[in-house]
């Protein structure tokens, strides 16, 4: 929250089960391993913290900022680099780099999620652009960047999504539109509009017939 504070709930009974007190500043976003017992979050400084969620003690600080997203398995981490136009996947455990992905532009990445095979992870920026980044390879797949059709101007990627099966990629921002594209290719497969404000998230139903924003 705003008070630099992470509360961990038990939501059965509503009941607050620990503080913690990792951040000096605002806390921006919080993820749980699904393998490790751990949480991650990050805060405006920007700091980045993993810490058990039970001991409010020896938070581990991580070499990254902004976005945190835990990999599928719960055992890496992928955030931005300290550089524009960078980004870390870290081990979990160790806290060392397992990859450092370069991408040719001085973007801040404002949005990520990573395939659910773990094979692939997707950025979004500020200035409206889309990558697609592979592991195996450690090599970009296609790049794409949105922008106005009337105005000069590009549309800020707030949030991005793979549905379940990992073949379509949804991303949404501040034209209020969502478009799905071919998560191989990039190519754009339709534009969904609906809202006549920014769209801050997305997500997939778990079948993959529906989205929520």
């Amino acid at each position: 929250g705003d008070d630099s504070v992470i509360l961990v709930w038990e939501p059965s009974a509503g009941r607050l089960v620990n503080r913690l007190h990792v951040h000096r500043t605002q806390v921006k976003a919080v993820a749980w391993s699904k393998r490790l017992n751990q949480i991650v979050s990050t805060s405006a400084d920007p700091e980045i913290r993993l810490v058990d969620p039970m001991v409010n003690q020896d938070a581990r600080p991580l070499d990254g900022r902004g976005i945190v997203r835990w990999s599928p398995n719960g055992l890496q981490i992928v955030t931005n680099g300290q550089e524009f136009g960078t980004a870390r996947v870290l081990n979990a455990e160790t806290g060392q780099v397992d990859h450092l992905i370069r991408i040719d532009q001085e973007s801040y990445f404002k949005c990520v999620d990573w395939s659910s095979d773990g094979k692939r992870i997707a950025f979004g920026d500020f200035g409206g652009n889309v990558w697609l980044w592979d592991a195996a390879s450690e090599n970009l797949v296609w790049h794409t960047c949105d922008v106005f059709p009337d105005a000069p101007k590009p549309i800020e990627i707030r949030s991005l999504c793979f549905s379940r099966g990992g073949d379509l990629l949804m991303t949404a921002g501040t034209d209020g539109n969502i478009r799905v594209r071919e998560s191989s290719t990039g190519q754009l497969l339709r534009t969904i509009e609906g809202h006549n404000a920014p769209v801050g998230t997305v997500c997939w139903s778990p079948d993959g017939r529906r989205f929520a924003s």
